[in-house]
């Protein structure tokens, strides 16, 4: 399926080529989210933490995180469908969150910063 791609990634510079070559990033690991928003991806988070679901929010995303303990397939193929329909908005929202982070710092670990600092406030 030319629409869909699991590859095995050992470094990071396999998850950044993976994710620069994707429209939407689906990851369950915090790295692999990080390497989708780096790459100005739309992401769909299933998560095992609080951390990802603040990191999707402070991409502008939030709606697209669901917990690893109740995933639902057919709620994945939603959010990726709803991703792909409307691709141009999505992809704005993540570059104009991540730009923000990047002016504010100069880089890219102020976003991953504030999303664990929050994260460890909902801890």
């Amino acid at each position: 399926d030319p629409f869909l791609r699991a590859e095995r990634m050992e470094t990071l510079d396999d998850v950044m080529a993976t994710a620069a070559s994707c429209h939407v990033v689906i990851g369950s690991r915090f790295h692999v989210l990080i390497a989708g928003l780096k790459m100005r991806r739309p992401c769909v988070s299933i998560s095992y933490g609080p951390k990802h679901d603040l990191l999707l929010e402070a991409a502008g995303i939030p709606k697209f995180c669901q917990s690893a303990d109740e995933f639902s397939v057919d709620q994945l193929v939603s959010d990726v469908e709803q991703i792909l329909a409307d691709l141009p908005r999505y992809e704005h929202i993540v570059k104009t969150k991540v730009a923000e982070f990047e002016r504010e710092s100069g880089a890219i670990e102020a976003f991953v910063v504030r999303a664990l600092r929050q994260a460890g406030r909902a801890s």
